[in-house]
Formats: structure tokens, C-alpha cells, sequence
């Protein structure tokens, strides 16, 4: 008779930009992260502070509100970008036009050291470097500032506070920290 072996199931650790600019989006980013609290092979969930933030769209719209959540996560990338994907549907998404306004969005930043490049998924998110919007809150999940960026070429080490300034001399992005509302609550 065969011994059976008890593999440990493999974690990933991910980062995920949370953003919203239509509705409650405060709530709406909540119960986000409720629904990623409570998916089976999701764990570990710690939460940036919440910003806010001037749209990147020449189009009129309310501020967003933005955050990063670290998590570990048993599931492949593109199955965890399709379970994200139910998320933002259930919360109301629909689909729309880059730079238009959102009820939700969930984009994978990172995950692991892993890159991906596919038709529906690309990781590391290809803009992220350039958004002080996800920048600003990944540094409060990564206090030494240093992030690796993995890329086909190997990866890059990034130095947060570097490419925050960066981008904020370039863009005018200007980011505020909001304190005193439920998603602080709910950390």
C-alpha cells in the first residue's frame, strides 16, 4: 500500500489595487475586501491606508477613492484575476471605457515574482509605476520602500519613495490620505 503524502498547499503573495469612484465607494471598497476576506485559498489580507485621489481621465468625474491589499492566495494568477472579476461584478461593475468612471476596480499589482502576459491578464500591472495612486498606498504595506518588480529580464528592484516622486514631478498626481471612515474601521 501507497503512503500517501500531505503536500502543503503553495501560497502567493499578491497585491491588489483597489479603486472606486462611483456610488458608496467607500462601502463599495469594503465589501471588496469583505468578499476577498471570505474567498476559500485567500489569506493573510493586510490593507493600506485609504486615499483619495484626482481621476486621470479627461473626462468630468469624481475623485476616486484608492487602496492596496496584500494577500496570500492559493490559486493561480488567471484564476484569482477571474475570481476578482466575479467581485467586481457582483459589486456592481460593468464594463466601460478605459479612464471612465468605475463602481470597482480590483487589479492585480503583483504577484509573487511571477510575470504574466496574456490577452486578459498582464503582471505586473503595466501602469502601476506610474500611478501614485497605487504607489503611495503599496508603501504602507512595504515600509522598507523597496519593492522587487519582476520583469521577462529578471527584476528590478524599486525604491517606492524614489518612484512616487517621480511620477508626482511628472504628472502633478497628487494623492490624500482619508482617515476616520469604515474602511480604517474594518482593517
Amino acid at each position: 500500500m501507497k503512503k500517501m503524502i500531505a503536500r502543503k498547499p503553495t501560497f502567493t503573495q499578491a497585491y491588489i489595487g483597489f479603486g472606486s469612484n462611483l456610488g458608496n465607494s467607500i462601502e463599495t471598497l469594503v465589501q471588496a475586501r469583505k468578499h476577498l476576506e471570505e474567498t476559500k485559498g485567500v489569506s493573510s489580507l493586510r490593507s493600506s491606508g485609504l486615499y483619495k485621489t484626482k481621476p486621470i481621465s479627461s473626462y468630468p468625474q469624481d475623485d476616486y477613492y484608492n487602496a492596496v491589499v496584500e494577500c496570500s492566495v492559493e490559486m493561480n494568477a488567471l484564476d484569482f484575476y477571474k475570481h476578482l472579476q466575479r467581485i467586481e461584478k457582483l459589486l456592481g461593475k460593468v464594463d466601460k471605457p478605459k479612464e471612465m468612471p468605475r463602481v470597482l476596480d480590483l487589479d492585480i499589482l503583483l504577484f509573487g515574482e511571477q510575470v504574466h502576459e496574456s490577452k486578459e491578464l498582464t503582471i505586473p500591472h503595466p501602469r502601476m509605476l506610474n500611478r501614485a495612486f497605487v504607489l503611495v498606498p503599496l508603501l504602507d504595506l512595504i515600509p522598507t520602500g523597496t519593492v522587487a518588480f519582476p520583469t521577462r529580464e529578471g527584476e528590478s528592484m524599486i525604491q517606492l519613495r524614489d518612484q512616487i516622486k517621480e511620477v508626482q514631478k511628472d504628472s502633478n498626481q497628487q494623492v490624500e490620505r482619508v482617515t476616520g471612515s469604515i474602511w480604517d474601521r474594518q482593517v
